[in-house]
């Protein structure tokens, strides 16, 4: 009995923990943070700083890397506190700001991954975060929960598709009311 109470307190725990990682992950990284990660990468500056960068040596690279990691995790927790006080607009700020800063955290790590991998703790909490999001995708929650949100994405998807035709369609017709009345001869 208590074994069973305990597994779908477990169970819905981790369905709660994993859906709010496949939301962050789909929804927010994917929609947000990529496409915001693909322009700077693009832009000629970071090209630039990309070669900046690679000259930096190890430990210039692994204290600029601790320090943009820290203001990320920061303004997260910033957000969070301004969420819960009910600052919605200060969270989004500080959210929004998280975003960018992680967008360049990560732009970061991708020039520099060969140097801060040296170091031997980094490799090691770099390969334990690896670990623990593989053993978070191996959950049976967790593809039920990807089940759920590829069901959503198809979803809306598929409301975007029939709003638009939607809109169209409405389009259509007020083109077609406005030249019947502009064609329209009143006495």
């Amino acid at each position: 009995m208590f074994n069973h109470l305990f597994n779908k307190l477990l169970y819905t725990f981790q369905f709660v923990v994993v859906s709010i990682y496949i939301f962050f992950e789909e929804f927010i990284w994917e929609l947000i943070a990529t496409p915001i990660y693909r322009w700077i990468k693009a832009l000629r500056p970071f090209q630039k700083l990309q070669y900046f960068v690679n000259k930096l040596d190890r430990y210039s690279t692994i204290f600029l890397f601790i320090i943009l990691f820290l203001s990320v995790e920061s303004c997260g927790v910033l957000a969070g506190v301004s969420f819960l006080e009910g600052q919605v607009v200060f969270g989004l700020i500080f959210y929004i700001l998280k975003l960018q800063l992680a967008t360049f955290t990560f732009w970061l790590f991708r020039v520099s991954k060969d140097k801060l991998l040296t170091f031997n703790w980094f490799t090691w909490s770099y390969n334990l975060v690896l670990s623990i999001i593989q053993e978070i995708k191996e959950l049976s929650v967790y593809r039920a929960v990807v089940s759920i949100f590829k069901k959503l994405k198809i979803k809306i998807a598929s409301f975007k598709v029939w709003f638009k035709f939607k809109k169209r369609k409405f389009i259509d017709n007020m083109r077609k009311i406005y030249i019947y009345l502009k064609n329209r001869k009143f006495k």
